[in-house]
């Protein structure tokens, strides 16, 4: 018996958005490449076509939800970002240290921030002597007069002011307290004599106070060279530092030490538990290690071998 072939029936929607099915008796069954098989009736079905009408408008107001969603989460992050300028404006003021010894220099602020904004204090002044020469700026380690070199406004930070480089006026140092030496040097180690040297002092940034950054310091013989009478130095016996009273230097809070070497009481064991020293980081109580007795400093406190009491 030869096959029967079966017929389609080839159907174009009405409507390019219409939904179509192919109903046969009361099953409804979806449309496939535009044509119904034998014994299938092509079906506008308009629960179908609301129903999709229906998701699109669910889905645009979900969308226009997420939308609203973000453009709220916009204006938070835009909100963010002004209390974050707003910071980053109120620490340029907490930095605005006064010029003291020069009030009448302007702060010429510097940029704390990337992307431009902001400033770059007195290197703005590049190539003006004369605006250079009535500005200040600030940072970390204080007011800073900006000082003309070159065609070339820099800040007179600590470090070049202790160098002799340039003079800062927005933080004076006091002048050595001990009568007897009479000779400021921009480095003790410029000083080549023995008497020279004792009756000569600089400017140093290595004695740990709190009330300003350099402090005036002694210079000291070593036997060779003259030398700045630092911390260590004092601590070590060497020299002592008559340029700053007591109360200028940190003291231990430690009940019951007394300023020493620790290095010198080796083998000592009482001695070291009832001594501190200073250097550049503050002071330290003295700890016994096996014979040893050492400063507990930064370091060793930070490795658990000590407990610093100061």
């Amino acid at each position: 018996m030869a096959a029967v072939a079966t017929t389609m029936t080839a159907w174009q929607p009405p409507d390019a958005e219409a939904v179509v099915v192919c109903q046969r008796g009361q099953k409804k069954f979806r449309l496939r490449a535009e044509t119904c098989k034998a014994k299938e009736t092509p079906v506008f079905d308009t629960n179908a076509l609301d129903g999709r009408v229906d998701g699109h408008d669910g889905q645009l107001d979900a969308q226009a939800g997420q939308l609203a969603e973000q453009g709220e989460q916009l204006t938070e992050q835009g909100g963010q970002l002004t209390d974050q300028g707003t910071r980053v404006d109120n620490l340029e003021v907490a930095l605005a240290h006064k010029c003291d010894g020069a009030p009448e220099r302007e702060l010429i602020p510097v940029s704390l921030v990337g992307g431009g904004r902001g400033t770059f204090g007195c290197r703005e002044l590049d190539g003006d002597q004369a605006g250079c020469e009535q500005r200040f700026q600030t940072g970390e380690d204080g007011a800073s007069a900006c000082a003309y070199f070159n065609d070339n406004c820099i800040p007179c930070g600590v470090f070049l002011d202790a160098l002799g480089v340039c003079d800062n006026p927005c933080q004076p140092v006091a002048p050595c307290a001990d009568a007897a030496r009479t000779a400021e040097v921009g480095d003790c180690d410029d000083v080549t004599t023995q008497p020279a040297c004792e009756q000569s002092w600089g400017i140093s940034f290595a004695y740990p106070t709190t009330d300003a950054l350099l402090k005036p310091t002694t210079c000291w013989w070593n036997g060779l060279d003259c030398d700045e009478c630092q911390p260590d130095d004092v601590s070590n016996g060497d020299c002592t530092n008559t340029c700053v009273t007591p109360e200028q230097l940190p003291v231990c809070r430690a009940a019951g030490r007394t300023y020493g070497d620790c290095g010198e009481l080796d083998g000592n064991e009482a001695g070291c538990l009832s001594t501190y020293e200073m250097d550049s980081f503050g002071t330290h109580t003295c700890w016994y290690d096996t014979g040893d007795c050492k400063p507990c400093d930064p370091v060793s406190e930070h490795a658990g071998s000590c407990q610093n009491l100061c």
